[in-house]
């Protein structure tokens, strides 16, 4: 049911050319209506019969929905109709909420067995340096040994020929 003016029956379009007026009383009318009614004497509201006075009319000013033709009915069954989209945009919003949590949860486990994993490696690597470490030691004291080995068998070497004129001597 459209807003109108009680005095002309004409809705309230919201058109400037339409100034919308309320006495003290909150009846509302257009501003030409109530001020016509006033100047043919009367001095109550045109509803309730209040006593009023048209200086006490106070002008409002508001933006009236555009009147579009369209029934309660037709109006109903739109919003109805949007409600209904909204709530299967709020369904499938929730639905994609919760498969970007489940995935939220599979890359922080995916994240900690990578964590643990860097850990485990970084460990490896210490590990694996201390064992080079360790390698080279090693082939140090092999070079080492290989050295000493051919230094003792020079030797003995040597000695053998001087063994052998000692025994011709004697």
């Amino acid at each position: 049911m459209p807003l109108s003016c009680s005095i002309c029956q004409l809705a309230y379009d919201g058109s400037s050319e339409a100034a919308i007026g309320a006495l003290p009383c909150g009846h509302v009318f257009h501003v030409d209506c109530v001020q016509k009614w006033f100047n043919q004497l009367n001095d109550t509201c045109p509803d309730c019969r209040s006593k009023s006075d048209p200086k006490n009319l106070l002008r409002l000013f508001f933006d009236a929905p555009q009147n579009t033709g369209e029934t309660f009915e037709a109006q109903a069954f739109r919003l109805e109709q949007e409600l209904a989209e909204t709530r299967k945009e709020l369904n499938e919003c929730k639905a994609n909420l919760v498969c970007k949590n489940n995935t939220i949860t599979f890359l922080e486990k995916q994240n900690e067995n990578l964590t643990q994993t860097s850990k485990a490696a970084r460990l490896a690597m210490v590990k694996n340096i201390e064992m080079e470490k360790q390698l080279k030691f090693l082939e140090e004291i092999r070079a080492n040994r290989d050295h000493l080995a051919t230094q003792l068998a020079l030797l003995k070497d040597r000695k053998r020929p001087a063994d052998i004129e000692d025994r011709d001597i004697s």
